[in-house]
């Protein structure tokens, strides 16, 4: 059994924040701060297939979600019978864009069901906990692309900007396989603060990604 990594938790009514970047063929360069208010009793956007990706993170109403019973410590994964109850609940509150954390084991089939369920918007996360999570965690999300509108590679994992489970040379790999296999839009998270001044790394998590999406808590 690998060692216990951290298991997000599903907020149902937070405000997440996040910053957008548009870069290379996703827009001229540009910095803005996107305030996603999640309320409970929202009603759902109505589907708009048109929406570019900068569109769907201003407009859409996000949650961030790790599904009911999911313990990868102790290597217990969901059915996908409990993700598509869980999609549905969190849909009938008003959530119709979700950003998972994880593409192992029945998480990577989390896009596909969303997309069925009727989401406009998914962000699919990569968590690259060790190298044996992250030979099956790339390929599956290349697979997934066709539902997927973006990826967040690597979560609070960064060595050198407070993490420990990957140097940026692995990260960088990562993002740019999975961004020439799917031409989607790819970027990493860390904590807020390590995108202030300057940022750690000599600021490196303002120079690689695609958008900037710091974890606010």
């Amino acid at each position: 059994m690998r060692p216990e990594r951290p298991v997000p938790a599903a907020d149902v009514c937070p405000v997440l924040h996040a910053l957008y970047r548009v870069r290379h063929r996703w827009g001229r360069l540009t910095l803005c701060v996107v305030a996603l208010q999640i309320a409970c009793s929202s009603p759902a956007t109505p589907a708009e297939p048109d929406l570019t990706f900068r569109e769907k993170l201003e407009r859409l109403t996000w949650v961030a979600y790790a599904p009911t019973g999911f313990d990868p410590g102790r290597g217990l994964f969901p059915s996908e019978a409990a993700i598509r109850a869980d999609l549905r609940l969190l849909a009938d509150h008003g959530f119709d864009g979700v950003i998972t954390f994880a593409a192992d084991g029945t998480l990577a089939a989390i896009p596909r069901i969303a997309r069925e369920i009727g989401y406009h918007g998914v962000v699919m996360g990569l968590f690259l906990f060790d190298a044996a999570q992250r030979a099956v965690e790339v390929p599956s999300a290349i697979a997934a692309a066709a539902f997927v509108d973006g990826y967040g590679i690597g979560n609070e994992g960064l060595i050198g900007c407070g993490g420990t489970l990957y140097p940026r040379e692995v990260l960088l790999a990562v993002m740019d396989e999975v961004r020439s296999a799917t031409g989607k839009p790819v970027t990493t998270a860390e904590q807020i603060e390590d995108y202030l001044d300057g940022g750690c790394l000599d600021g490196f998590l303002l120079e690689h990604g695609d958008w900037l999406f710091p974890i606010v808590h």
